[in-house]
């Protein structure tokens, strides 16, 4: 039997509504993810071409071709590299100072991290977005989320050369972005919890940002505060 007319004007109108939807996330995707972009990396190559007018679309490309040569072909090692199954519990942190001719028991050291509050608490509220979204609970939102993190770490799985965790870096916006939503749907739904969360993991940070202050900064410090930033092996801030 023959639908109903109500219900195929529905179902044309929600098909064109798809087209539309799906129309503009394509256009919007090409030029905020491809032509805005290239703008952007094009632009700042322009002091090149200021300081040297032959500078042009070759010699643009000629850099790039090297680079992905480089990077592609490099077999160099290092003590700090790490690989990206471990930048997800900020295993290994990438040290980049350590003082020296300081007072004695006073220790110097400057490292690259993230915060284990937002690695740890973002990962867990971004793995519940994940969980949310595959059993048909998700949001627009948290799949964006999802996405774009996941666009940021995936690239990363395929590189054969040493990386590090800084590498990791541009996924802790989303990480937090997963915390706000998680905490968000808590209080939606009234959990007498979520303004709890909230100041916790909040507070949690502040004090670990104090805490680390000085691994963050290269501000020197005693042997005793030194050695409680160690909280892994792998977290070699000092050499005590």
């Amino acid at each position: 039997a023959a639908a109903p007319a109500g219900t195929r004007h529905k179902t044309g109108a929600a098909q064109q509504q798809f087209a539309r939807e799906a129309g503009l996330a394509v256009a919007g995707g090409i030029l905020f993810f491809v032509l805005v972009p290239l703008c952007i990396y094009w632009a700042s190559y322009l002091p090149y071409w200021l300081k040297d007018s032959s500078f042009g679309l070759r010699s643009w490309w000629d850099c790039q071709t090297y680079m992905y040569w480089y990077h592609s072909t490099l077999s160099a090692t290092h003590p700090f590299s790490s690989n990206w199954y471990s930048w997800l519990l900020d295993l290994r942190p990438v040290w980049y100072y350590m003082g020296s001719g300081l007072p004695e028991g006073q220790y110097a050291s400057i490292a690259g991290f993230v915060s284990p509050v937002i690695a740890l608490a973002g990962l867990a509220a971004w793995l519940r977005l994940a969980q949310r979204q595959l059993v048909g609970e998700g949001s627009r939102a948290g799949a964006a989320v999802i996405i774009l993190l996941l666009s940021s770490l995936l690239p990363w799985v395929m590189v054969a050369r040493c990386t590090f965790l800084y590498h990791y870096f541009p996924c802790v916006p989303f990480l937090i972005t997963a915390l706000a939503l998680c905490i968000g749907r808590w209080a939606e739904r009234d959990e007498p919890t979520a303004g709890f969360a909230a100041v916790l993991l909040t507070a949690a940070a502040a004090l670990l940002f104090v805490w680390f202050y000085p691994v963050l900064s290269g501000m020197p410090v005693g042997r005793v505060w030194a050695a409680s930033m160690k909280w892994l092996a792998s977290w070699g801030f000092y050499i005590l």
